[in-house]
């Protein structure tokens, strides 16, 4: 899930990999990688380019006041029209998009290009089946581009259920252009989404080839061997990105959870100091704070970093979970932790691991059948957690139901025989006589 994220293609195809995520959303992306054939000599399309030179920039206001001079050079300047769309789009003003849109469709019923446009301002606007539609029609229309493509598999990465669809779509992408930096890293992505890790970490490792400056990426293929545990390779990526980028905040953040997954806190602490360094105001870098330090049952200082994190977002439920886990640790404190887990399910009430700490903190402190209430619930919102079954195990072996106790013991073993609780499971199961 981490790597289906909101990925455009568009201009920077382009202009290559020009920042460390490699494809911007909206209005940057009027292109989506095809460029006007024919004209790049006329005072429009000198204009229009001046455009796409702004937008990259990030200067919009410039953009836009170049694209429509290229109009007022040529009313029927298709690319400037299809620029002006996105950009609209990206004002919020969905009805001069359209417009726009229409012009060109006008003008040109049979371009990519249009199409492309089309689908973006229609998956912008969650038409889902219309968007997938004017993808396909790109596609249809140039089938030996990679940019239509791409930009379909983007769209089936954002649709419940349709990685395999996007991952067919990149792989075809890289059939036409196999040294395509980005084809090979939205494979990538769509491989990892689709479960198909071999494939995510060849994908991965190429795009990261073709595009030596760029961190993009090593930082997907790192969070790839993340979700694999391989987390001496994790870091292994992480490293290798921060050689390319050393100030880029997401990727000191992601090397940060590597080290704490090997143990290696204090090494992890440091590595969020120098991003809290970058970034002072960003309220993950003090969550993760304290989350290290709780991993390293450095208590106090971990309530102490979860109190900093709340006074700036009081609604953040996962600080208040936390926070709750943090507080049974440090011992004494199980009714502040009920509290601080009930404020958590109160602001996130179908997370299943938030009602999951409400039970077990409702255990700590001795409330046995509103224990078994809350993990009930956190199993019939997730059943296929290990801890959740061994949790609702322990209370119901404790309730004095070892029937119950046993078969979820059991079941939390042929979930994960290899879970952090596995081995205690079995210990009870063999006190249970099962």
């Amino acid at each position: 899930a981490f790597l289906a994220a909101n990925l455009m293609v568009g201009l920077l195809i382009q202009v290559g990999l020009a920042t460390a995520n490699p494809v911007v959303r909206g209005a940057q992306t009027p292109q989506a990688g095809i460029t006007p054939q024919g004209e790049e000599t006329t005072p429009a399309a000198a204009k229009y380019r001046l455009g796409l030179g702004e937008q990259l920039k990030g200067n919009l206001t410039a953009a836009k006041q170049q694209f429509k001079a290229a109009l007022a050079l040529n009313e029927n300047y298709v690319p400037a029209l299809i620029a002006m769309a996105g950009l609209s789009l990206a004002e919020g003003s969905r009805v001069d998009a359209e417009q726009y849109l229409k012009r060109a469709e006008a003008l040109e019923p049979a371009s990519a290009s249009v199409h492309l446009a089309w689908g973006r301002l229609h998956q912008s606007l969650g038409r889902a089946v219309l968007a997938e539609a004017s993808f396909k029609r790109a596609r249809d229309i140039l089938p030996t581009a990679t940019a239509p493509l791409i930009s379909l598999g983007e769209f089936y990465l954002q649709q419940p259920g349709r990685q395999m669809d996007a991952l067919r779509s990149f792989q075809k992408a890289c059939e036409l252009e196999a040294n395509n930096r980005f084809a090979q890293y939205f494979r990538g992505v769509a491989a990892a989404a689709a479960g198909q890790r071999e494939e995510a970490v060849s994908a991965l490792e190429r795009a990261a080839q073709l595009a030596p400056k760029d961190p993009a990426a090593l930082r997907a293929l790192g969070r790839v061997h993340m979700e694999a545990l391989a987390f001496e390779k994790a870091l292994s990526a992480f490293d290798a990105g921060l050689v390319r980028q050393p100030k880029f905040v997401p990727l000191m953040l992601d090397r940060s959870d590597a080290l704490a997954r090997l143990g290696r806190w204090d090494v992890a602490l440091a590595q969020l100091g120098k991003a809290e360094a970058l970034a002072p105001a960003a309220v993950e870098i003090v969550l993760k704070q304290a989350d290290l330090l709780q991993g390293a049952k450095r208590w106090k200082d971990a309530l102490r970093q979860y109190e900093k994190v709340l006074a700036t977002a009081p609604k953040l439920a996962i600080a208040h979970n936390n926070m709750a886990w943090a507080l049974l640790g440090s011992g004494g404190q199980e009714k502040p932790a009920v509290e601080s887990a009930k404020k958590a399910v109160s602001l996130s009430p179908k997370s299943a691991p938030f009602v999951d700490t409400l039970g077990w903190a409702e255990r700590a402190a001795g409330d046995l059948n509103g224990a078994r209430t809350s993990l009930k619930r956190a199993l019939e919102l997730d059943p296929k957690v290990a801890v959740f079954h061994y949790h609702y195990g322990v209370v119901m072996s404790e309730l004095k139901d070892d029937k119950a106790a046993a078969a979820s013991f059991k079941t939390a073993l042929k979930l994960d025989p290899q879970f952090e609780d596995a081995s205690d499971t079995l210990r009870r199961l063999k006190l249970l006589g099962a």
